[in-house]
């Protein structure tokens, strides 16, 4: 897992380090750097040519001894470039992600993680009008045993909504084994492994089974109570075919269309599917997990990542819910996960009188689940209107 991520001269930060845990949730107001966290992963992951010559790089310098480990790699500034607009996000060219108060063209990335391996790697951003940004001369260094290479996931915050029918795509279900950043083949991939099984961490002692279908069945049950998903491949047409129905007691409801039961369902299934489909290892990002969910659905989805990290499957959240954080914490109390396994980062900015900088406050959680700092507008907006009610 990774344990940290340094950006420098990289969109809003001159220089900023964020810590990361099992389970990591990033928090503030809007436009205060979240997201930009998220993107520096995935402009490295989608750079494929760039992460294929960090494996070769990794390859033909180390072997399994870990004495060889220590032993630094650098590149020659020749290497593959980052790709600005590609298959995960769109950033611009690198005028668009130098930082605005730069001292030099040049943009840095620091990875390290949990076994003490870390990688440096910088770009040249001075060519402005450019959509991928060159090595920058001996910038890729690192003491690691493998680069960033492995398993990730991602569920941006635009996913689709309700359809009559959903695609299917065997390369991104057999081969990528994902729904899709947007969800779109989620339909298909639940249906393709209904019968996969789901790490025991993450299930549901009330479940009919330790299925992937009877596990997601269970943790929707508590975002949208009674709800039963029934999932059908319609090769005809090739395309997947979901409907919906909700039982109470020995009552069970007809069958809906997707489109008859609102975005709430749609929205949280491509999140709730790849949490439980995810191997350990697995690094998962998500981008507002709490769309057009009751706020009990907001703790379920808390609970479910807290149980996702502790399964070994990391998680990185951007959440605007107090609901969703409190579903964390109230995992930590109950021993799901491990309190020195969650990270909470905060994120805000202050005027300096020159120029605007960009913070971070990591509030700590203790086995209790309190926090032991609650700075100015993380999550106090209840308390600032009950205050104005009373």
């Amino acid at each position: 897992m990774l344990r940290a991520l340094e950006l420098t001269n990289f969109k809003c930060f001159a220089k900023q380090r964020i810590d990361l845990g099992a389970v990591t949730l990033l928090a503030g107001q809007n436009g205060m750097g979240k997201s930009t966290v998220l993107q520096s992963l995935l402009l490295l992951r989608q750079s494929d040519a760039l992460l294929e010559f960090l494996v070769r790089a990794a390859a033909d310098r180390f072997s399994s001894d870990a004495s060889a480990i220590r032993e630094p790699f650098t590149g020659s500034g020749l290497g593959p470039p980052l790709i600005l607009n590609g298959r995960f996000i769109s950033s611009g060219t690198a005028r668009d992600v130098l930082h605005e108060g730069a001292a030099e063209d040049r943009i840095h990335f620091r990875l390290e993680w949990m076994d003490g391996a870390t990688i440096d790697l910088g770009f040249d951003a001075s060519v402005h009008d450019r959509d991928a940004m060159s090595a920058a001369q001996e910038t890729y260094y690192g003491r690691l045993g493998r680069p960033f290479t492995g398993l990730m996931r991602y569920v941006a915050a635009e996913r689709i909504g309700p359809r009559m029918s959903h695609v299917v795509s065997a390369y991104h279900v057999d081969e990528l084994g994902e729904v899709g950043h947007d969800g779109a083949y989620t339909v298909a991939f639940l249906e393709g492994r209904a019968g996969q099984h789901v790490n025991s961490a993450m299930c549901r002692s009330d479940a009919a089974a330790t299925t992937l279908a009877e596990q997601v069945s269970a943790w929707m049950a508590e975002i949208s109570p009674g709800i039963r998903l029934h999932t059908q491949h319609v090769p005809e047409v090739n395309a997947a075919a979901l409907a919906v129905s909700f039982s109470s007691g020995r009552a069970t409801s007809k069958r809906f269309r997707p489109t008859s039961v609102g975005f709430g369902v749609s929205y949280t299934l491509p999140v709730v599917v790849t949490l439980l489909a995810a191997q350990p290892g697995t690094l998962v990002l998500i981008e507002n997990p709490e769309a057009h969910l009751h706020p009990r659905g907001q703790m379920a989805i808390g609970e479910l990542i807290a149980r996702a990290g502790a399964a070994g499957v990391q998680v990185i959240v951007e959440t605007h819910s107090d609901h969703l954080v409190n579903g964390v914490r109230l995992a930590v109390k109950d021993k799901l996960i491990a309190a020195n396994h969650v990270t909470f980062n905060y994120f805000t900015r202050r005027d300096d009188g020159d120029r605007i900088v960009h913070e971070v406050v990591s509030p700590r959680i203790d086995a209790d689940g309190r926090l032991d700092q609650w700075p100015d507008g993380f999550f106090d907006q209840w308390d600032l209107a009950l205050e104005r009610l009373l």
